[in-house]
């Protein structure tokens, strides 16, 4: 199994070489699957080019796919399998986080005033989302609450980490 990329500009024969490269494996090693992953709105197009380009005017073994189409069938082939947690959209994510705001806002000091904002879910959101890039968990900010000499920041840090903790 290999990959291959065609990249060039408008015009420079990429679907053409793409098109024979199929017919090519398609030839020297029959039954062997193929996908051609292409942007989404092209999917139907390419799928009738490349019917038609074909000696037989078809195929059975290419799958002709989308972006997201192609991550779908592979989320349903690993399901939850390799994945930490479920996914969810950021709109998900954002009421989810406005729910902990609500219910931890009692719990919070300094942030309680910015709870009530609503862009404050967003501000969060992309904060924690940082922290999950760079590997950061409640526990490393009470860890960092307790080094740091400023009251408010170690208030701060304790109040990120009792909302963090819930998501």
């Amino acid at each position: 199994m290999s990959i291959s990329v065609y990249y060039g500009r408008a015009g420079s024969g990429k679907t053409r070489a793409v098109y024979e490269r199929i017919r090519q494996v398609m030839t020297d090693c029959p039954g062997e699957p193929i996908i051609l992953l292409v942007p989404e709105p092209a999917t139907y197009r390419v799928e009738r080019e490349l019917a038609e380009f074909m000696p037989e005017k078809g195929f059975t073994t290419v799958r002709v796919v989308g972006f997201g189409r192609l991550g779908y069938q592979v989320y349903q082939s690993i399901g939850s399998k390799g994945v930490g947690q479920s996914s969810l959209s950021s709109f998900g994510r954002a009421m989810l986080l406005r729910l902990v705001m609500k219910r931890k806002q009692k719990e919070l000091g300094l942030l309680e005033q910015a709870t009530k904002r609503p862009e404050f879910s967003s501000v969060l959101q992309q904060l924690f989302s940082e922290f999950r890039a760079f590997r950061v968990g409640p526990a490393d900010l009470e860890r960092g609450a307790e080094t740091v000499k400023n009251n408010v920041l170690q208030k701060k840090l304790r109040e990120l980490a009792i909302m963090y903790v819930c998501l």
